[in-house]
């Protein structure tokens, strides 16, 4: 049983190494190479080929840290924590408080962005935004609404498309619903992202309007097919989201 394992795993392998040779058009003895040494030909070529070939490729890359994420999700986690271990700096303190955020820990988040909104940065918008959002993640949506409009009023010639979409959010939550559909609405026309058309999609389904959101929805998929790999792996949930309501 063990033996037959090992020969199907010997075979994918194999068969991904032809695959990668033929697409990158590399020299074809490594085909040779591959199928009459199975095990060390396949290593090789990896070692030789297809490991240096992933370090130049911005796909291999994100393919990469989505592995990772998978069988080590803290990694990033930790690897921020040791940055503001070495340097306590804002920045640090606030990519921090995003991966914090991430994972759930929204009190450490907190009580990171309140300690960087005091001086130069106490107006800063995206520390401001980065702190609703936190707050909104605890379920503070007042707290929320009162941060994200003092974002408003301190840098009120800034456009922050999420800043706009999280405000909408905030509304939701606080059942104003007249204001919330106003502000959907325009950050679908500031930003125009998947993620702004799929929260006021739903948001107007909620709200009974289904011919509306039918048309989101469908937009979504429209630009899916139209946009990049890249993007549409960037917006997986939403185009998946949209894909369901529409089933």
């Amino acid at each position: 049983m063990f033996y037959s394992y090992l020969g199907i795993i010997s075979a994918v392998v194999q068969i991904a190494c032809i695959v990668h040779c033929i697409s990158r058009r590399n020299d074809y003895f490594w085909i040779f190479i591959i199928l009459f040494f199975p095990f060390i030909g396949s290593a090789v070529y990896a070692i030789m080929i297809w490991i240096p070939d992933t370090r130049h490729s911005h796909a291999a890359r994100g393919t990469s840290k989505a592995v990772l994420a998978i069988f080590d999700p803290r990694r990033e986690l930790r690897r921020r924590l040791n940055s503001l271990d070495v340097s306590d700096t804002v920045s640090n303190r606030v990519s921090l408080a995003g991966e914090l955020v991430r994972h759930g820990m929204v009190k450490d988040a907190l009580a990171l962005y309140e300690r960087s909104l005091v001086g130069i940065y106490e107006d800063d918008p995206y520390l401001l935004c980065g702190y609703a959002t936190a707050l909104y993640a605890a379920g503070f949506y007042a707290d929320a609404r009162s941060v994200l409009e003092k974002l408003r009023t301190t840098n009120p010639g800034l456009k922050l498309p999420e800043a706009k979409l999280l405000y909408a959010r905030v509304l939701e939550q606080l059942g104003e619903m007249e204001r919330a559909d106003r502000e959907y609405a325009a950050a679908v026309r500031e930003s125009g992202g998947m993620e702004a058309k799929c929260r006021y999609a739903l948001f107007l389904k909620q709200q009974g309007q289904q011919a509306a959101a039918k048309e989101l929805f469908q937009d979504i998929l429209q630009n899916a097919k139209l946009g990049s790999s890249h993007s549409r792996r960037l917006n997986k949930e939403w185009i998946g989201t949209a894909k369901r309501e529409l089933a």
